[in-house]
């Protein structure tokens, strides 16, 4: 019985450091890297062969489709708009035993966070008027854990514009931590 779960452990180890293949394939995702994705994907469904592993696979391909289909059939692209989603969690993530949420430890990250902070900070104090460096401040406040701050800024730029999405989007995000951190359902 011991053997068995030494390697079932083993293999549950495994799994969870191929988990940055999943993160990849996320992130090429993101960034139209379509090719890309599918082949992070495909590698890591050769070891963990789980739902949405393979949905992002299926999403993959499917916005290959539909760029092609823009790029060759202009008029049918338009025709319909359809919903479609990636997962951008995989349930091999809970094998990983590492502590991801304890990230502001780290000295680099933390570093490069608040770095990040200080030079929006700067952005936002030569024009009062630009979005873009309020959404990224907010953003780095969302990363640093200041949700409360991080609302205040999104807050701002919803004054001027209640319809910003980029500032509500970013708004929502800190309002769901700060209520998960506050014990807050």
């Amino acid at each position: 019985m011991k053997k068995r779960e030494r390697f079932i452990r083993s293999q549950l180890k495994a799994i969870a450091q191929q988990v940055e293949l999943f993160k990849a394939g996320v992130l090429l995702y993101q960034a139209g890297s379509y090719h890309d994705s599918a082949s992070a994907f495909v590698q890591f469904s050769r070891a963990y062969p789980a739902r949405e592993v393979f949905n992002n696979i299926g999403a993959c391909y499917f916005s290959l489709a539909l760029r092609q289909l823009y790029l060759k059939y202009h008029r049918y692209y338009f025709r319909f708009k359809l919903s479609i989603a990636v997962d951008f969690y995989t349930t091999a993530e809970k094998l990983n035993l590492r502590a991801d949420d304890r990230y502001l430890a780290d000295k680099d990250i933390a570093g490069y966070i608040q770095k990040a902070e200080d030079y929006f900070r700067r952005a936002v104090a030569r024009d009062k008027q630009d979005r873009t460096c309020r959404y990224n401040l907010a953003a780095a406040l969302i990363l640093k854990q200041e949700y409360a701050r991080a609302q205040a800024e999104c807050d701002a730029l919803l004054k001027k514009n209640p319809r910003d999405v980029d500032a509500i989007n970013n708004k929502a995000v800190a309002f769901y931590y700060y209520g998960k951190q506050e014990g807050i359902d």
